[in-house]
């Protein structure tokens, strides 16, 4: 699975957003893409299996229409299906993710792409440093750092001076990330001393003259 389709599955990217942006580029109409939404809102509520009588209770739809329309997407990769011991069927959108992914990572999109683009970067950055793969909650602070407008030279500062640190983990680079911009601002917000600023003022006056 490449980066944005795990940054879609940990949630770091808005999976309905994304389908409701993109499902056209993905070759799907309306009525398979909210199959696919209402899918994933199903799976995030703990119910994996696929039940054609749970679709048409949320829809406008008939039993046979949306029949057709789960085939169509199982056909051409976006639900793949395993049948448990009891003989349900439980599905999966892993490869509707992978597509996702796949889409935005070219670019082709009308998402904000820039964040993403950025995202990744971070998040490959700090994988390749820390020898390991993020979780969830990582991704979602590397999300905030972008959203908060670092940039990406101070994310890859803070985070290695993390690895320094021997502090294998991204609070320790958040708070770094948050000193650096309260000192920044209480730099910005200093008043000059009254006293030094009427001796320079001074200073400035016989140099002038």
């Amino acid at each position: 699975m490449n980066n944005l389709a795990k940054l879609i599955k940990s949630k770091v990217i808005s999976f309905t957003d994304s389908i409701l942006e993109n499902y056209h580029a993905l070759g799907l109409d309306e009525t398979e893409a909210i199959i696919l939404i209402n899918l994933y809102r199903q799976q995030e509520e703990g119910n994996e299996f696929l039940r054609i009588s749970d679709l048409i209770a949320k829809m406008s739809i008939d039993e046979r229409y949306a029949s057709e329309k789960v085939l169509r997407l199982v056909q051409f990769g976006y639900i793949s299906l395993e049948i448990t011991e009891d003989g349900c069927e439980k599905f999966s959108l892993d490869q509707t993710f992978e597509k996702l992914g796949d889409l935005l990572e070219k670019g082709k999109t009308n998402s904000p792409y820039d964040h993403q683009k950025l995202l990744q970067q971070v998040v490959m950055y700090t994988e390749s440093l820390y020898a390991k793969a993020l979780n969830a909650a990582e991704l979602e602070i590397i999300n905030h750092w972008i959203e908060d407008g670092y940039t990406y030279d101070e994310m890859k500062a803070a985070i290695l001076e993390s690895l320094k640190a021997k502090k294998m983990h991204l609070r320790y680079a958040d708070a770094i990330l948050v000193n650096q911009r309260k000192q920044k601002k209480r730099f910005e917000n200093a008043q000059p001393d009254p006293a030094l600023k009427a001796i320079l003022d001074q200073v400035y006056v016989k140099k002038k003259y």
